[in-house]
């Protein structure tokens, strides 16, 4: 085993969280919790809010945490750049009925 995938191996195992299992089971939708791969908030876990669809090939989602990203001011990011985590219903009804709020956003994630 090489110097690289050995310390990639350890750094997996000693920060799980930093490399989730996707959950291939879960389509990102509305309700889905996700983990950024890519940009400045690489790492942190997400509910998805919406997907958009543009002109633009690649699909993007609408995302927020509930704490630097609030259900006023979602982050739009690629779906390429997010793994599905897991799928909440809760959420998925709460969004349904516009009732979604920051304090439920930051509870869901903190169960997942």
């Amino acid at each position: 085993m090489s110097d690289k995938s050995r310390v990639k191996e350890e750094w997996c195992e000693r920060y799980p969280r930093a490399n989730p299992t996707p959950d291939r089971t879960v389509t990102p939708g509305p309700g889905a919790i996700v983990q950024s791969k890519a940009g400045r908030d690489r790492f942190r876990r997400f509910l998805v809010t919406d997907i958009l669809e543009s002109a633009d090939p690649t699909p993007r989602a609408a995302v927020v945490n509930g704490t630097t990203r609030s259900t006023d001011h979602p982050k739009i990011k690629s779906l390429r750049h997010l793994i599905p985590v897991g799928m909440s219903d809760e959420a998925k009804s709460l969004i349904e009925k516009g009732a979604l709020t920051d304090d439920d956003v930051r509870r869901i994630l903190a169960k997942s």
